[in-house]
């Protein structure tokens, strides 16, 4: 819905928030309902949180940010501010998953859009397998490194 006052549109929920529309905030509708702009429902947030919150479909491979190559093994890789990174390759997409978790996690916070949220076997993995994976210093040095050399942190 948009009002208008004054030559310039404005976005209902926008209005019920108070936020101008030239504002680098952004309205999260929080049980994901456009349609439902009751002040409870919106909340306001900045842009990239607000698309990591929003309706994901997973890829071919079943899982966000997880892309199978020509050559059978798995490609992580997580988007922040219109700059993709490659996380790495793995054989198991469920590896590549957990690898984007941990990714979208450092980046996103609680915000974050993760796999296992969605598919049971990622989180049975995490749950099995998490303290071995966070333990891995290979591991947590290299994303480390991603996300600072991405300027992410």
């Amino acid at each position: 819905m948009r009002s208008s006052s004054f030559g310039e549109h404005i976005f209902l929920h926008a209005f019920i928030k108070g936020i101008s529309p030239n504002s680098n905030l952004t309205i999260d509708h929080i049980d994901g309902n456009p349609r439902n702009n009751t002040k409870k429902n919106l909340n306001l947030t900045t842009n990239n949180k607000n698309v990591q919150k929003g309706n994901h479909k997973p890829g071919k491979t079943g899982y966000r940010r997880v892309f199978k190559r020509k050559n059978g093994t798995y490609r992580a890789g997580c988007c922040y501010e219109n700059k993709m990174s490659f996380i790495g390759t793995y054989t198991d997409p469920i590896q590549a998953a957990l690898a984007v978790d941990y990714f979208a996690q450092r980046i996103f916070g609680e915000d974050a859009y993760l796999n296992r949220n969605h598919h049971p076997e990622i989180m049975e993995a995490y749950q099995t397998e998490n303290e071995d994976f966070k333990k891995q210093k290979s591991f947590a040095k290299k994303y480390q490194e991603i996300i600072v050399k991405n300027g992410f942190e």
